[in-house]
Parts: structure tokens; C-alpha cells; sequence
């Protein structure tokens, strides 16, 4: 129905499809969308205002996960568009696209959407791989692009804008809190070598943790091999290194490789290293998947503001008792480039990236400009949390 332009019964089955299942973010967002063909139908000066969020749908829980969280945050915020403009004006067109995590579809969806004059503005990639992939290309047409997701502090460009601090800012978190609160000056680390995401973190880490005085005594780059054995790496670990610690700095592709360490780990009960993650990993999948070989685990995830009205609103919205960051941080994203485009009565690419400029210099909605300071903490920081009895418990980092 909605590819032969039948908008009001494609309405009618969204909203269906809406009460079957509330907690899913694309039906309402297609909804949105139809919504705003028709209002297009009545007027053509009210076509709708396009905007892509690029995600990543695979067969993996994980990024599923994180992929239903992103657009959960999305959806919220192109419903506040709608319930603000729609007794009249353009409404907006959100374009949900899947890159499936895999470079060489990132850059082939950049040139379509590069070249297509009507679409203001990407959010997205999900992974700083990604997010690598495609910059150049977005930047060649001047194409804005908001990421919430993706951190690795090499990702440089006039166009690009993100809603969650970069790499440099999780290594300094986790080089203060290893030194700090666990009281740990040497450590063992495991990351998945050429990895935009993972070396990047490890190279930032490296540099946080020795200006603190501390020493990686172990350098473990092949995470990713087919055919690691987790058991042997671990006892490998505590045997030869006698380290207390070890951080895992796995990445998209990597993720269940760092559960199996939690595994192979939770079998040298009662000395177990502590396991520390990266952002990586989805919170709620790692919890159910990994069960008990998990507990104790540390993660690193960007603060929220529990008593903020988004916050309790979309809790509520979603049922979820604890929010993912990943729900505002998109959120956060797509309230910027909507306001970027509102700026216009008439938006055009250059224009938006103009905009978002000025929502970056005034530091709303948390956006943190790469090509003034691609180092800079925006304004959501980041939180330790361990897991205890399957649930997520805060851990306060001493100043320093």
C-alpha cells in the first residue's frame, strides 16, 4: 500500500501494527512517514522533509539490539515533529536504511544517498566502521552526518557531529577508574587489531593509562582469529601475566568472543580476573546470553539523566526499566538535525550543516563537533557499571 502511494490505508494498518506491539519503533516511524506523503498529496509544497538513519539489521542480537534501540530514539523524536506540525507544513520522512555493519555496503549507501539532492541529513553509522567508510563521501556533497553510537576519535570531518563522546573520553574514564578504584597499575588487554572502533579505543587507552603511570603488561590483538581458544587465552592470561585485570576491547564483530572470555573466565572461580567491556557490547543481551558467567563484569556506558522528562517518557514509552543510552543518544541526534532544518523555511544541505554548526558551538543536545575538537567531552560523560545478580549497579569513580 505504501509503495502504490494508498497512504490513508497504509496509516490505518501502521496504527494497527502499532497496537499489536508498541515497543516497535518501526512501525511507528512508518507511520510517521506515511502520514507525511500524504500530507505531500495535498499540497506539494508540504513534501516531506527527508532524513536517512543508517542502522544495522543482522542476524545477530547484538546488533539487533542495538539497531531497535537507535530507532527507538528515532521514532520519539519524529513523533514530536508530527504532534508540532500537524495541522500543517512539511512533516519529515525518516529513511531507515541497514549497512549490515559490513564497509563496503556503507560506502555504496553513502553514494545513493549522497546523490540524492532531497535528503538533508544522515544519522548514523551504527559502528565507527561504518560511520569511516562513508565520511568522505558524505563530506564530498556536504551531506551532514550525526552519529550516536559512533566513538573512535579519529573520525575527522567538517560534516561529521556526534552525540556521544569519543574513544579518547572512554580510555581516560577507564584509565582513571582501573588506577582509582580498582587500585590496579598494570593490566592486560584484548582488542580486535584493525578494527576502526577497537584500535582506535586501544591506542587511546594506551595513552590514558600510562600519562596515569600505568603498564598493559599484555597486548592481545587477535580477538577476532576463527580459531582462538578462549579457555586457553585466559588461563594463558593468569598464568603467564599473574595481571588481576583484564579489559576487553571487543568490537561489533567481536562480541561474542568477549562473552566466551567471560565464560572461560568464570571457570577459574574462585580467581576470576575482572573483566572489564567496552561500549561495544549491548547491555541487556550480554546479561541474558552470558547469565552467570557475566557477573561482575564491568561496562562503560554514557551517563543519563534518570529524572530528565525524555528519560521517564521514554521509559514508559518503550517499557523499559532502564533505559539504553542508545534510545537519547539518537534521540539526541535527530532533535538536532530536525532543529538544524527548522532554522530554514526552505533547508537545504548546506544550510543544515550551518545550523548544526551553532547547535554545536552552543552545546545543545550534547553534540560534539569533530573539526573544532574532536576530543572534547560533550555534555553526557561516561558511567561505570558492573553487573551484580544480573542487574546493572553504578560505580562512582574518585576524582582525579
Amino acid at each position: 500500500m505504501f509503495q502504490s502511494s494508498k497512504y490513508k490505508e497504509a496509516i490505518d494498518c501502521f496504527k494497527e501494527a502499532i497496537e499489536a506491539d508498541p515497543t516497535d519503533p518501526i512501525a511507528q516511524i512508518f507511520l510517521n512517514n506515511a502520514r507525511a506523503y500524504l500530507r505531500g498529496c495535498d499540497c506539494l509544497l508540504d513534501r516531506p522533509l527527508k532524513v536517512v538513519v543508517v542502522v544495522s539489521y543482522s542476524q545477530n542480537v547484538f546488533h539487533i539490539d542495538a539497531t531497535q534501540n537507535v530507532l527507538k530514539g528515532v521514532a520519539d523524536a519524529q513523533d514530536k515533529f508530527y504532534e508540532g506540525n500537524r495541522k500543517s507544513g512539511r512533516l519529515l520522512e525518516i529513511i531507515v536504511a541497514d549497512d549490515r555493519n559490513q564497509p563496503e555496503v556503507s560506502k555504496k549507501l553513502a553514494e545513493i544517498f549522497s546523490n540524492d539532492e532531497t535528503i538533508l541529513g544522515i544519522i548514523g553509522h551504527h559502528s565507527s566502521e561504518g560511520t569511516q567508510a562513508a565520511l568522505s563521501i558524505y563530506e564530498q556533497k556536504q551531506l551532514a552526518l550525526i552519529s550516536p553510537s559512533s566513538t573512535s576519535s579519529r573520525l575527522i570531518s567538517r560534516i561529521f557531529f556526534r552525540t556521544v563522546g569519543s574513544t579518547e573520553v572512554v580510555a581516560n574514564v577507564y584509565a582513571r577508574f582501573i588506577t582509582e578504584s580498582l587500585k590496579l597499575n598494570e593490566i592486560v588487554i584484548v582488542y580486535h587489531e584493525k578494527n576502526e572502533y577497537s584500535q582506535t579505543l586501544k591506542d587511546d587507552f594506551e595513552t590514558a593509562f600510562h600519562l596515569r603511570g600505568g603498564k598493559i603488561i599484555h597486548s592481545i590483538s587477535h580477538i577476532n582469529d576463527l580459531y582462538l581458544d578462549s579457555n586457553g587465552l585466559i588461563e594463558e592470561i593468569r598464568r603467564r601475566t599473574k595481571s588481576k585485570a583484564v579489559l576487553v576491547m571487543s568490537s561489533i564483530e567481536t562480541n561474542s568472543v568477549a562473552l566466551a572470555l567471560a565464560r572461560a573466565n568464570s571457570k577459574l572461580n574462585p580467581q576470576r580476573l575482572q573483566l572489564l567491556f567496552s561500549t561495544s557490547l549491548p547491555e541487556m543481551p550480554t546479561v541474558e546470553i552470558g547469565k552467570e558467567a557475566v557477573e561482575e563484569v564491568v561496562f562503560i556506558s554514557p551517563c543519563l539523566t534518570e529524572n530528565s522528562d525524555y528519560t521517564e517518557q521514554a521509559r514508559q514509552r518503550w517499557k523499559q526499566q532502564k533505559l539504553n543510552w542508545r534510545v537519547v543518544t539518537s534521540h539526541d541526534a535527530t532533535q538536532a538535525l530536525i532543529e538544524a532544518i527548522r532554522f530554514s523555511k526552505q533547508p537545504t544541505r548546506r544550510k543544515v550543516l550551518t545550523h548544526l554548526e551553532e547547535l554545536a558551538q552552543t552545546s545543545r543536545f550534547g553534540l560534539n563537533w569533530s573539526a573544532l575538537d574532536c576530543h572534547s567531552s560533550p555534555q553526557r560523560g561516561y558511567c561505570i557499571v558492573q553487573i551484580c545478580n544480573h542487574r546493572f549497579e553504578e560505580i562512582p569513580i574518585p576524582d582525579g
